[in-house]
């Protein structure tokens, strides 16, 4: 969002330049109704409840004999001064989530298995699904019920080759997928994995909402940007279908 206003008030400045004060003002005036209106949550809070309306509840499952949990993602952090690489603040809410989806699965006797997904975009030296892994193990998921995606570096690559992945070992055909990530990223995410066959459903391991203020808070930008993304994602995978730019799914190595 912050880019967005950037944008905007240089441009406001360049019209000043050229002496077009009244581009100028409006450029300006509409980069402080902006600045105002997602800070202070107005905005933001429509997008956010559009993203996450469908996935309010959904935590309880009819668990078929053979069931998969995908755990997305949420990126990792390098402690300053070591080479310990942990999960990422927003990953302990989804990490949590896919271990008592799995204990609830093993209750009824089912089969169950964990697949984590995500790679190291952050070239902290150790890939998502690794940094996870022992996380997950604390909390009794089974290290042979467990299998890691560590590829992927985006959400596109989360659904490419986790479908890759489950169909190599033959657990698409008869099998419950329940995608776990965030209220916000569930949209966006349960497209991707349509689009390589997947029909997951989805399981909301967080929920977003503003903080109403009069003046512009950090917190409801932050949110601003991530409610952002997640259109901006969707919309340029609308693009790229209307133009074929779309990897088919049997050129992706999942036919």
């Amino acid at each position: 969002m912050l880019t967005i206003l950037l944008i905007l008030l240089l441009s406001a400045f360049g019209m000043h330049y050229l002496k077009k004060s009244k581009s100028s003002l409006l450029l300006v005036a509409l980069t402080l109704l902006l600045y105002v209106g997602t800070g202070s949550g107005v905005l933001t809070q429509p997008m956010l409840t559009r993203l996450q309306a469908p996935y309010l509840s959904g935590d309880a499952y009819e668990w078929s004999q053979n069931n998969v949990i995908v755990l997305l993602g949420a990126g990792s952090e390098k402690l300053a001064g070591t080479n310990r690489v942990e999960p990422g603040l927003l990953a302990f809410g989804r990490i949590e989530k896919t271990a008592q989806a799995y204990q609830d699965c093993k209750k009824f006797g089912r089969r169950c298995i964990v697949v984590i997904s995500g790679g190291d975009p952050l070239r902290h030296g150790l890939a998502e699904a690794d940094a996870y892994l022992p996380e997950l193990q604390k909390f009794g998921v089974s290290s042979v019920d467990i299998m890691l995606e560590n590829k992927s570096l985006n959400t596109w690559q989360n659904a490419q080759f986790c479908a890759a992945l489950l169909k190599q070992n033959g657990l698409i055909a008869n099998d419950k997928i329940i995608l776990v990530t965030s209220g916000v990223h569930m949209r966006r995410s349960l497209t991707y994995f349509k689009h390589f066959g997947l029909q997951a459903q989805p399981l909301r391991a967080d929920y977003a909402s503003v903080r109403l203020s009069w003046l512009p808070t950090a917190y409801n930008l932050m949110l601003t940007d991530a409610a952002l993304h997640e259109y901006v994602g969707e919309w340029r995978y609308q693009l790229y279908s209307a133009l074929g730019w779309n990897m088919p799914v049997a050129k992706a190595g999942v036919s």
